[in-house]
This record gives C-alpha cells, sequence and structure tokens, in this order.
C-alpha cells in the first residue's frame, strides 16, 4: 500500500514499476513498512516475482526511508527494463557484487536526475564513511572499490580527491567513469559494461565474467543420480528470451519427454539432458596415411564397433584394446558439442531420445570429404608436424551433450538467437570444474601429435586457451568449423 506521504515524483517511478510488472506479467510484492533485515531496502526478482521491500527501521526516519524507496524502485526499473547483466564467475568474489552495482547505480543517478529527486537522495548519498583503501589489493578490486564509492554517493563526482586511492588510480578511474558517464539508457545495449570489464582486465582481472541479455523467463536444468553413475555436469539456470521459451512450449515433449513448464513461474524444469545417458562419446573414425611424396590419404576404418549402429560412419571406440593409443599416434579434432544429427527418437512406448556418435549430418560430410585437404595444408605449412606414416583421426566434443537444445526447440543454429542460446549453454557447462577436467583426461589419453580448434568461432577462444593452458607441448591450429568448409581457412 501507498504511503501517504511519497513524494508525488517518487509515486511517478512507482507507477512506472507497476505498469512495467504488469505487462511483463511479473507479480509485484512491495513492502515498505514491515521489512527486518540488515540492510536498509532490497530489490530481487524470483521465479517471476518482483520483491521490494524497505526495513522497518526506517520506520522513524522518513526522509532516510523515502531515499531507500528511490533507490529500490530503481533497481526494480532497471530489472523491468530488462538491462543487461553480469554472469559470475565460477570462483565469485564480492568485487563482482560490487561491479554490478556500479552499473545499477549508475542507471538509478540517471532515474534521480529524471524524476528530479536528487535532493531527496540526500540522507543515504551524503555519507562521509566511505571505508579506507587497501593497497595491498589488486588494482583491479581497488579500481572497483573506488568507482563503487564515487557512483554510489554521487556528491562524491565533483569531491573525487577526498576518495582514498583516487589520486593513485586516477587515470583508469576516471576512464571508467568517463564510460559510465556517457550511457544512453534508451537502448539496452551492454558494451559500456564491456568496456568497463576490459579497462579492469587490463589491470589484472582474470575472471571471467561476461554481459548477458536479462530475460524473465528461466530454463533449468537437474540432473537425477539416484541409482546411476555420478553425472559430470551439476544443475544450472540460465535465461530464456520470450520467443524461445514459447517455442519450446510450443515444441512440448515432441523429441524429448523429461521437461515440465510452468506458466505461473515462466519457468521450464529440464531433466538428465546432460546426464550420463545422453552423453556423446568421441570416437576414432578415420586413419591419415602419409607415404613419402604423397597426398595425404584419409582411410575410413573397414567396420564400426555394435554401440554406434546409426552412426554415418565407420566408428570405433577409442578405448577398444585393438585401439589402443600406444600403435598409432592421434590427431584430435575438437568441435563444441553434439546437435540435431548426433541424436536419434526411438518411438517405442514412450518417446527415448539416444544420442549417435559426433559430427554426422554435413558436418560428418564436410569432414570426410575436405580433412585430407586441410591436413595436406597443415603439412604444407609445417614440414615436420607429421613425424609419424599414419595417424589416427580421433573426432572429440569438449562439451559432450546437446548444448544448442535442439531436442526441446526443434530449430537450426542458423538464427542468432538459438546459435546465442547454444553459446551461453556451452559456456554455463564448460566452466565447471569437473567438465574442464574430463576434457583435460580425454585430450591426455588420447596423447596427440596435433589438436585441430574447429570448434563454433565463438566459442573457440575457449578452447584455445584451455588446449595452450595444459597441453603446451601439443602443435595447436586453429580453423573454421567443418559445417563451414566449402569456404574453409586455416587460421594459425
Amino acid at each position: 500500500m501507498r504511503e501517504n506521504n511519497i513524494n508525488k515524483n517518487i509515486n511517478n517511478m512507482l507507477n512506472q514499476v507497476e505498469e512495467l510488472s504488469e505487462r511483463y506479467n511479473v507479480k509485484l510484492e512491495k513492502n515498505f513498512s514491515e521489512y527486518s533485515t540488515g540492510n536498509l531496502g532490497t530489490t530481487s526478482l524470483e521465479d517471476n516475482r518482483l520483491f521490494i521491500s524497505v526495513s522497518s527501521k526506517l520506520s522513524s526516519n522518513q526522509e532516510k526511508k523515502n531515499a531507500v524507496i528511490i533507490h529500490e524502485l530503481g533497481e526494480a526499473l532497471y530489472i523491468l527494463n530488462k538491462f543487461p547483466i553480469i554472469t559470475r564467475s565460477l570462483e565469485y568474489c564480492e568485487y563482482e557484487q560490487k561491479l554490478f552495482e556500479i552499473f545499477t547505480h549508475n542507471y538509478i543517478n540517471h532515474l534521480v536526475d529524471l524524476y528530479n529527486l536528487r535532493e531527496f537522495m540526500n540522507p543515504i548519498n551524503s555519507k562521509r564513511d566511505y571505508g579506507k583503501d587497501n593497497k595491498n589489493l589488486e588494482s583491479w578490486k581497488r579500481i572497483i572499490n573506488i568507482c563503487w564509492i564515487i557512483i554510489a554517493h554521487p556528491i562524491m563526482l565533483e569531491n573525487k580527491d577526498l576518495v582514498e586511492g583516487y589520486n593513485e588510480l586516477r587515470s583508469e578511474v576516471d576512464k571508467i567513469l568517463n564510460i559510465l558517464s556517457k550511457v544512453k539508457y534508451k537502448r539496452k545495449s551492454g558494451s559500456y559494461m564491456m568496456d568497463t570489464i576490459n579497462i579492469l582486465k587490463e589491470n589484472g582481472m582474470s575472471k571471467d565474467i561476461e554481459v548477458v541479455e536479462q530475460n524473465f523467463y528461466k530454463i533449468e536444468f537437474v540432473n537425477d543420480t539416484i541409482g546411476k553413475e555420478k553425472n559430470v555436469v551439476t544443475g544450472f539456470n540460465i535465461g530464456l528470451s520470450e520467443k524461445v521459451y514459447n517455442t519450446i512450449k510450443e515444441n512440448d515433449k515432441k523429441y524429448y519427454e523429461n521437461i515440465t513448464i510452468s506458466d505461473n513461474f515462466k519457468r521450464i524444469i529440464v531433466k538428465d539432458l546432460f546426464s550420463k545417458e545422453m552423453e556423446v562419446k568421441d570416437v576414432y573414425r578415420y586413419n591419415i596415411d602419409f607415404e613419402d611424396g604423397c597426398y595425404p590419404k584419409l582411410i575410413s576404418l573397414d567396420s564400426k564397433d555394435e554401440c554406434y549402429v546409426e552412426s554415418n560412419f565407420n566408428d570405433q571406440i577409442i578405448e577398444k584394446e585393438e585401439n589402443s593409443i600406444e600403435d598409432i599416434k592421434s590427431i584430435v579434432l575438437v568441435l563444441e558439442s553434439p546437435h540435431k544429427y548426433e541424436y536419434i527418437k526411438l518411438q517405442n512406448e514412450e518417446i527415448e531420445y539416444k544420442p549417435i556418435s559426433p559430427a554426422q549430418g554435413t558436418t560428418g560430410k564436410n569432414i570426410e570429404n575436405n580433412l585430407d585437404i586441410i591436413i595436406s595444408e597443415l603439412l604444407y605449412r609445417y614440414k615436420h608436424i607429421f613425424k609419424e606414416k599414419t595417424y589416427k583421426i580421433i573426432i572429440c566434443n569438449p562439451v559432450p551433450y546437446q548444448t544448442s537444445l535442439y531436442c526441446l526447440h526443434g530449430k537450426g543454429l542458423k538464427s542468432k538467437i538459438y546459435s546465442n542460446l547454444r553459446n551461453e549453454i556451452w559456456k554455463a557447462i564448460f566452466k565447471q570444474r569437473d567438465i574442464k577436467e574430463n576434457f583435460k583426461k580425454r585430450i591426455r589419453d588420447y596423447k596427440p601429435e596435433l589438436i585441430i580448434n574447429a570448434c563454433t568461432i565463438e566459442l573457440q577462444p575457449y578452447i584455445d586457451k584451455f588446449i595452450k593452458d595444459n597441453f603446451q607441448d601439443v602443435k595447436l591450429v586453429k580453423i573454421n568449423h567443418p559445417a563451414a568448409w566449402g569456404n574453409f581457412n586455416v587460421k594459425y
């Protein structure tokens, strides 16, 4: 219930929050009087419910309470306007939260000026105890602290010299403040956030923080390990666009049955999609022969293993004793993750979605038709790279699960909205420690003399860095994904 003594301009902000909540079917739950917490106020979006609360401790100080309400309404408008957010790194720390608050508080400052509310913010913006600058911290952490102090307390924009550490780090801090001062909130671009993150990376931040679109729709992945071998992937969730959400909803259980859709909470729950049973295992598919003075020859294997009976190629299990890596050295072709043709839908009493093997469809055909040409080009570029007369060709997916979610929406990857979805899910899985360790173990077991990074272009840098960090003694080359090998180009 609105409080009678809140300034009419605050009411205007509240009206906008209510209108946007109704437009996006978000349930608004606000509490401006009875909330008991250590914080003065809090705003959060959980399961399609937007909570805005102000501490009951402010009941005796109406001016300070008004300032906190303005701040929390600003946080709510940032959420409801779907401005970008940052993803947390695997080793999350308090500085990531402060970094995000720099962006949200900058927007709140914009709103305060837009609604002529600057005078009402003094009770919380004129605070003088800003904390000490810890010179033992890494530079990027100190920069975040200083920027946070100035943005969270706009009065300091005219008194930056009073902030501890500012004079020492003036150049980097001013770069960020200049970026933030030019943000136009009519557009939802996160370029200013990436520019800020890049400055922090130049000053030693190594965390993998990304800027992503904010969505009210969520998809959550859970794995049931009861009675099964422990799964490698741990559960996680990401945001979905309304278009993708509706497409999955329309396609409900066409290919994959273990899915629950909750319209009330705008949430899709998918069970066991990234389980051991859905893993597309790496395969040994070809040999490539180098005869003196002759063009490299790609040779298909004589037969396929029984477990790969649905494969379009003569795939064999890498771990079989007769396929021991010790007898023939390997070349590993690294893709990113399986997609449409790497699975088959079986219609029995119930739908069963079953993995086949890597690189079926166009990707597999292009590998078969062009890999010898690419190897020949590498032979020309690197005269001494191939020391043996015969190598095994192993096809490997670092993330051996269908990150494209084709089984849920039935769409290809030519549309940016679905390729971006694939990339986001792939990154969410690949950053998990167990997945990286699993990938490292596989590569180590294959003992490759050459790794060809043919991952899709947006994800290629992640594989590149991983291989360089863990397999410095192995030759690494980069090339376009096999789906584009009609016009390929070796990058080295």
